[in-house]
């Protein structure tokens, strides 16, 4: 017997994930295909120290491009760090709110339906639904 609630993995995302995951994907591939260029040039030296090309590249030229693609493989991570923290905040923080004002209302503190922020798309369906459970 399967569980109607469990999604596959594949291929099965919303448009929530594909802002997560996408982005994510490019900049991993990219950096691995710079990763992969400079062992390509790191094997082709050590096994063929005397090919002068390299992905028909002149040795001598590819060599003086590893630094920079260093550099790009380093920003590339910097995104990918900059853009999980930057995700993270605009799922964690609006969350927390909720939560937070779903505890006032339990409390009776807070009266009344709750707000979403300009900013908080993720969450509007799910605040709709709890402003429904609330005005009844």
């Amino acid at each position: 017997m399967t569980d109607k609630t469990q999604r596959s993995l594949l291929l099965n995302t919303n448009k929530f994930e594909k802002l997560i995951i996408y982005p994510t994907i490019i900049f991993c591939l990219l950096a691995a295909f710079l990763v992969f260029l400079c062992l390509e040039y790191n094997v082709r030296v050590s096994v063929y120290p005397r090919e002068s090309t390299i992905l028909n590249i002149d040795a001598g030229q590819f060599r003086e491009a590893i630094p920079y693609m260093l550099i790009g493989i380093s920003l590339i991570l910097i995104c990918i760090i900059s853009w999980t923290y930057y995700v993270v905040n605009k799922i964690v923080g609006p969350h927390d709110r909720i939560i937070k004002e779903l505890d006032e209302v339990i409390e009776g503190k807070k009266t009344g339906v709750l707000t979403v922020r300009k900013d908080d798309k993720m969450f509007t369906e799910l605040l709709d639904k709890i402003n429904k459970i609330i005005e009844k």
